[in-house]
Parts: C-alpha cells; sequence; structure tokens
C-alpha cells in the first residue's frame, strides 16, 4: 500500500539539456525556466514501472493508502511525515519557458521510468 505522495516528475536528460540551453540561449539570461512534467502518485508510478518491467510487479504497491490513514501513519513514521507537504495534493507547474527553451517536447513517463530502472540495474542499485 503506497500513500498518496504526489510528484512532479521530469527526466533528468531534458533537466541537462535546459541547464545546457540557459547556458548557450542569450535571451535566458535574468529568467527562470520551470521544466517539470506531470504529478504523479506513488502509486501511478508503480503503475509505469510494472508495464516496461513485469517481472516487479509483485514489489510493487498495488492500492493506494487512504488519507486518513497516511495521517495516522505519519505521527509514528518520520519519513513519511516529511513528505507531508506532498500527501494528497497534486500540483501542477507550468512548464511552458523550459520546454520553449529545451526546444522539444518533454520524455515521457513510459521512457523516462523505464531508462531510470535501466540505469539502477546497469549500476547494481536495484536488482536484475
Amino acid at each position: 500500500m503506497a500513500p498518496e505522495i504526489v510528484l512532479e516528475y521530469v527526466d533528468v536528460r531534458d533537466v541537462a539539456e535546459a541547464h545546457v540551453a540557459a547556458l548557450t540561449a542569450s535571451d535566458a539570461g535574468g529568467r527562470r525556466n520551470v521544466l517539470a512534467g506531470p504529478s504523479l502518485s506513488l502509486l501511478e508510478l508503480a503503475g509505469f514501472m510494472r508495464k516496461a518491467f513485469p517481472e516487479y510487479a509483485g514489489k510493487l504497491p498495488r492500492r493506494q493508502m487512504p488519507g486518513w490513514l497516511a495521517q495516522v501513519v505519519k505521527r509514528f513514521n518520520k519519513s513519511l511525515r516529511d513528505t507531508e507537504p506532498f500527501l494528497e495534493i497534486r500540483r501542477r507547474s507550468d512548464s511552458s519557458s523550459g520546454i520553449a527553451l529545451v526546444g522539444h517536447p518533454l520524455r515521457s513517463m513510459d521512457e523516462t521510468v523505464a531508462e531510470t530502472v535501466r540505469s539502477l540495474r546497469a549500476r547494481g542499485l536495484v536488482p536484475a
């Protein structure tokens, strides 16, 4: 069971491209360019992992922890307590300036999650 921790995700390769573009574009100076992908809960993120890597399906959460239960558990669990600003709150940042700076749409979550898992496996941080 996963608590409804919701974060905006973006591929690190898109972020790296945005940094390079911000350093090289003449009109980027003095501006803040936000780059954020979709807001996803941990359960939604697990769905992307399950789709790309069915062999992990048994280890991924299948149900959302009810909000009231997360509120109780966070009193006893520091890691959950630290996520308070992200519990049950779905944000959506305007990434139009960042996407314009990069010059192409952000990578899909399917691609981002699959490449992240492959990278973690290649480094031995997640069992293959």
